[in-house]
């Protein structure tokens, strides 16, 4: 095993060690290296325990197995033990390991393939006829083609774990589309769904396998999935959804204009979800609160909230507030009140959705109770009430009725999803 700081650094500390993989959620290392230079070698170890934020600073750690396969196992917070003699005793917490791997097995055309460490809910594709072809095959439980790229979903043959294979294209490229291709399930199943295993094929005979740490959190299904239980079955909404989420994730872009490697924000918002599902009621509250907030914000942003109120009068009214001298500090705050005039709340933005239909008003105006008292310190009963339970049920339907607005809105500005059954 080998500790290297930057590219264009020979490794600092080399020696003999073992990757543990203690479960889905953990994998660690040890190894007894020795330093090429003490000085130097512990002097990196020191920098990047001081500099933890700095990328350049971290330390990443080889390992090359009996085999004579290495493995990248990625940016680690390397802990310093015991030093006997030369010995140095290293250990950390591991990410992800990887590889590049090439020959037999690996797919000769491009695209990505993830497994998940468990077999994933998916709704039950529609029976098929007895006699079809496809029958003798491996069932594909889902197909869905979104940005000219079809994406499947099988069972293993054991039945306890979920693959997924995807192609590639312009807009659905390495590296981004092994992460994106799990978004819409965090959305749709209500749960952290993360791929235990990728391959990223290249295309010309290699690719890149990784195995990754995934959560092994369960959250309540029944409070976190856009899906209501009684619609959980429909095999053909769920594919819809799944190829409008995805789109939307494609087509997202972080502030430099560029594809998002990072989460998208409603799937970001609905893993918090996910966690919130396991605490108090008080963080469940403020938990659904401000995702309404954020996903209404995504679907309606401040600059193009443009309010309806006469500009001009606007400017007249804020002309007479600054000729009044008496109260410095009363005429800023009323400025400041007059300026937040020239665009539309959040509030006026969701009751144009519930005069169309799409929102419930009861369900607005809990959001507007339950906002205000959560936001401002006010606690709620830590065990279940009648009116705890309606509140929640009512932000609930709100969370996931303006989540599926927005996938549905956005979507249709991009191309739109073909579900193939």
């Amino acid at each position: 095993m080998e500790i290297i700081g930057r590219d264009s650094e020979s490794a600092l500390l080399v020696g003999p060690g073992q990757i543990f993989i203690r479960s889905p959620a953990s994998m660690g290392f040890v190894m007894h290296a020795e330093a090429k230079d003490e000085g130097q070698a512990f002097e990196a170890l020191m920098q990047a325990k001081t500099n933890p934020y700095e990328n350049l600073e971290q330390l990443r750690v080889f390992a090359t197995d009996y085999e004579g396969t290495r493995w990248n196992c990625g940016w680690v917070n390397v802990q310093l033990g015991e030093i006997t003699l030369s010995r140095w005793r290293l250990s950390g917490e591991i990410q992800v390991i990887m590889t590049i791997v090439s020959g037999f097995g690996v797919a000769r055309d491009a695209g990505v393939e993830v497994i998940y460490d468990t077999k994933l809910p998916l709704p039950q594709p529609p029976l098929r006829k007895h006699g079809d072809p496809a029958l003798a095959k491996n069932e594909t439980r889902d197909t869905v083609t979104v940005e000219e790229v079809t994406l499947q979903f099988f069972d293993s043959s054991n039945g306890t774990r979920t693959l997924g294979v995807a192609g590639i294209s312009s807009s659905f490229s390495h590296p981004y589309a092994e992460n994106w291709i799990s978004e819409p399930f965090n959305i749709l199943l209500g749960q952290l769904s993360y791929p235990r295993l990728v391959a990223r094929n290249m295309g010309n005979g290699t690719a890149q396998v990784s195995l990754r740490v995934v959560p092994e959190h369960t959250a309540n299904q029944a409070i976190s999935s856009i899906v209501s239980e009684s619609r959980r079955a429909d095999h053909k909404r769920f594919g819809d959804l799944y190829g409008a989420m995805l789109s939307v994730v494609i087509h997202s872009q972080d502030g430099s204009g560029h594809p998002n490697f990072e989460l998208n924000p409603l799937t970001h918002y609905y893993q918090e979800l996910a966690q919130a599902t396991t605490g108090s009621n008080w963080v469940l509250c403020m938990t659904l609160a401000s995702i309404i907030e954020g996903v209404a914000n995504l679907m309606y942003p401040v600059k193009d909230r443009v309010s309806d109120i006469d500009v001009g009068k606007v400017e007249s009214l804020k002309s007479h507030i600054e000729e009044w001298k008496e109260d410095t500090h009363l005429r800023q705050r009323m400025l400041d009140s007059l300026a937040r005039t020239k665009t539309n709340g959040v509030i006026q933005s969701l009751r144009g959705l519930c005069k169309s239909g799409v929102l419930d008003n009861a369900h607005l105006k809990t959001w507007q109770t339950v906002r205000n008292q959560v936001m401002h310190g006010k606690l709620v009963s830590p065990w279940s009430t009648q009116e705890l339970e309606l509140q929640l049920k009512n932000l609930v339907h709100l969370v996931h009725g303006l989540s599926e607005a927005y996938i549905r809105h956005s979507s249709t500005k991009n191309q739109k999803p073909v579900h193939d059954g």
